[in-house]
């Protein structure tokens, strides 16, 4: 039964998309080369990134399009982050191990 409510919604909701097109806000990273990747948006609503070239951690503040850097190692390239619940930000590095 759910199988078939399921895929009665998925046209129902395809057509809704269609007609309402999702609003799409693009900032540029004020670091040229420095390679932003792996955007995640924590609860607070900040938009956190790392810059893998650049060696450092940031976010973005869609409310105010401010965005605030926080340098690491060099040499670290890091490649990805995770926020966690208590809004500690985690993040690996690629060439130094971490």
């Amino acid at each position: 039964m759910m199988q078939k409510l399921v895929a009665g919604l998925v046209p129902v909701l395809v057509m809704a998309a269609a007609a309402a097109p999702l609003a799409v806000q693009e900032w540029i990273v004020p670091w040229e080369g420095t390679r932003p990747r792996d955007p995640y948006v924590a609860p607070n609503g900040l938009v956190w990134f790392v810059g893998q070239e650049g060696n450092y951690v940031a976010n973005l503040d869609p409310k105010t399009g401010k965005f605030k850097r926080y340098e690491i190692d060099a040499g670290t390239h890091p490649h990805n982050l995770v926020v966690a619940p208590d809004g500690m930000v985690w993040y690996t590095g690629n060439r130094n191990g971490r």
